[in-house]
């Protein structure tokens, strides 16, 4: 899974007291990506709002002259939304505030966003109330909302540190923030701050991370196969990586005795002479340790020239040690301390400004006072160049492959997939029927528990989605399914198998799947 992501924004204003409101959406919306506008207004008494059709309104509330009004909505995007207006109505002739957002990543044709009850005082605190994802625990975007009457936003709530925007115009002010959280089901914000006391109306919303929106992917769901659903801010769209996406890598550091910060190799990017990486050599970082610091040394320090990689991975001998990383960009945190990571995570990166670079950079381990790195690596999503191979025998084993790419077993016609390969011959366990390199053949459990195990197959680097029947629809329960996967082929046959979500995995290079008839 992975959390959802605020691809673009935009905020509106009416610009006058009215019943028709203008409300601006994001310039950039693509195809099944989850639209929300969250509007803000004050109350004469009682407002209720009305969205175009296409849209779904979660939230219509306050109550009381003078008091704070929210309305929020959201639409699942047909692609042609993008730098458009849509009017909503409000009940009486009032000003009002919007701010719209775009998200990837989500999951809300499944599980629609769900909104609180909301909370109302007259202070200078609004208090957002908690909410808990009818779902449970999963990788959420929870969402904290506050309208006010006639002061501006100035600070908002502990950790809710991604996606700040506020909208202001007279009597009619919005503001909103975001936390990605996957630790337990519940949030419940702190304050935002006021410039003044105000009346106001707060709330919180959550958005379930999942498959739908994804920006950069090649959106294959195969038959008994494993298929790329990647998506990074900095990397080529669905339409020119055909064949799905993978991570280049760029190793910075390499540990051991005389170890230190690698300086080569990346020509446009690293400043070597004026650098303020930590050269620890034998790559010890002490309990909150600055790796780099570029806020303290100016422009001319760290990286140059807009470095935005897509990825982190740390590396240690200590595999069992969970560590704790935080990375600031233009004053922002990308990476918090909300998670706890080990060796070989591989950790996405989101900047919040186009020309951010990376500033600080921590490591720590939980429980201190040290932790051993042996490797730290920024990668970027590039496509998967697939000009030279594009299929394999359907004879031949899904392993002899070198090439990575999508695969699917059991069909050959008009397949989405890269390669299309026979259950036999590729497969151990289960009866197979039907005739190879026909679309009639089938796999069938003659017992309960029998296992049938698909060969090592080489995906890339990637997130991994498995699906069963796409393309001929099978009878009987649904199988068990597990995965494995490792960066090499021996390391995966020496792998542990993991239980699939129903959703996706992160391949790491090599992937094996088995179904487990129930």
């Amino acid at each position: 899974m992975t959390f959802p992501y605020v691809e673009d924004f935009n905020t509106s204003d009416s610009a006058s007291t009215t019943t028709s409101h203008n409300v601006d959406l994001p310039a950039t919306v693509n195809t099944g990506e989850l639209l929300v506008v969250f509007f803000g207004s004050p109350v004469n008494f009682v407002l209720s709002t009305s969205f175009p059709v296409g849209w779904t309104e979660i939230y219509d509330g306050g109550v009381g002259f003078g008091a704070a009004h929210i309305s929020v909505a959201y639409k699942i995007a047909d692609g042609t939304e993008g730098g458009t207006t849509i009017t909503v109505v409000s009940s009486s002739s009032v000003p009002s505030s919007h701010i719209s957002f775009t998200i990837s990543n989500h999951n809300s044709s499944t599980n629609a966003p769900e909104i609180s009850t909301g909370t109302s005082g007259s202070s200078s605190s609004p208090n957002p109330d908690s909410l808990t994802a009818s779902w449970g625990t999963d990788d959420n975007l929870f969402i904290a909302i506050e309208s006010n009457v006639t002061q501006t936003t100035t600070a908002y709530p502990t950790n809710f540190d991604d996606n700040q925007h506020t909208r202001n115009y007279t009597f009619s002010n919005i503001g909103v923030c975001t936390r990605d959280w996957n630790t337990n089901a519940t949030q419940d914000p702190g304050i935002f701050t006021l410039s003044s006391s105000s009346q106001w109306l707060a709330a919180t919303m959550v958005v379930q991370g999942g498959t739908e929106g994804v920006s950069s992917s090649s959106s294959s769901r195969s038959s008994s196969s494993s298929s790329s659903s990647s998506r990074s801010s900095s990397s080529s769209s669905s339409s020119s990586c055909l064949y799905g996406t993978t991570i280049e890598w760029e190793s910075h550091y390499t540990g051991g005795v005389g170890g230190d910060w690698y300086q080569s190799g990346i020509s446009g990017i690293w400043d070597a002479g004026n650098s303020e990486w930590d050269s620890e050599p034998l790559g010890t970082f002490g309990n909150e340790d600055i790796i780099i610091d570029q806020s303290t040394g100016g422009s001319a320090k760290a990286w140059t020239v807009n470095y935005r990689p897509d990825v982190l991975r740390v590396t240690s001998s200590d595999t069992t040690s969970e560590y704790i990383v935080t990375l600031y960009s233009a004053g922002s945190e990308i990476i918090g301390n909300d998670n706890n990571y080990t060796s070989g995570d591989i950790i996405s990166l989101t900047f919040p400004m186009t020309n951010g670079d990376i500033e600080q950079f921590f490591i720590v381990k939980v429980g201190g006072p040290s932790y051993s790195v042996t490797n730290i690596e920024f990668g970027e999503y590039v496509c998967i160049d697939q000009t030279s191979s594009s299929s394999i025998s359907s004879s031949s084993s899904s392993s002899s492959s070198a090439t990575p790419g999508t695969v699917v077993w059991g069909h050959h016609t008009s397949v989405d997939e890269t390669y299309d390969l026979d259950f036999t011959g590729n497969t151990t366990g289960w009866t197979i029927g039907g005739t190879p390199g026909n679309d009639n053949e089938y796999i069938d459990a003659t017992s309960c528990d029998q296992i049938i195990t698909f060969d090592p197959h080489y995906l890339g680097t990637m997130t991994a989605v498995i699906k069963v029947d796409k393309y001929m629809t099978g009878y009987g329960p649904p199988p068990i399914i597990e995965y494995r996967t490792a960066v090499t082929k021996v390391a995966l046959l020496a792998a542990s198998w993991s239980v699939y979500n129903g959703v996706s995995f992160l391949s790491l290079g090599w992937i094996q799947i088995r179904f487990i008839h129930v």
